[in-house]
């Protein structure tokens, strides 16, 4: 079932969200962007004139879990349930993480089975 959450007009305007209102309102294609400390990542967002080096696409799960995609080197493609990433505190490896809300894309139910 989709849950519709009311949306918090200029949301982009905020620098931080809490937990409990990013699980609410973040859906299918909305994407994260990482930024990490090492040096390897430092000089890519240096040729790529970036701020950020690393990006997922979260996934809402039919039964409302949020979980993203994302691509590493070590592990290849993989999804990720999002509150291990929370449990296992995995945003301390980054300097930053934002949050960005996918805009004028209707999320129908063919475009989503498309999707997975």
């Amino acid at each position: 079932m989709k849950m519709n959450f009311p949306v918090q007009r200029n949301f982009w305007k905020y620098a931080r969200i809490c937990e409990e209102d990013f699980q609410k309102i973040a859906d299918t294609g909305d994407i994260i962007l990482f930024k990490a400390p090492e040096f390897a990542c430092q000089v890519q967002r240096f040729f790529t004139n970036s701020n950020y080096n690393h990006i997922a696409i979260i996934l809402r799960s039919s039964t409302g879990n949020l979980k993203y995609i994302e691509a590493t080197m070590t592990y290849g493609v993989d999804v990720i349930d999002w509150d291990r990433f929370v449990d296992f505190k995995s945003f301390k490896g980054f300097d930053r993480i934002v949050y960005r809300r996918l805009a004028g894309f209707k999320r129908t139910k063919e475009k989503l089975t498309k999707l997975e």
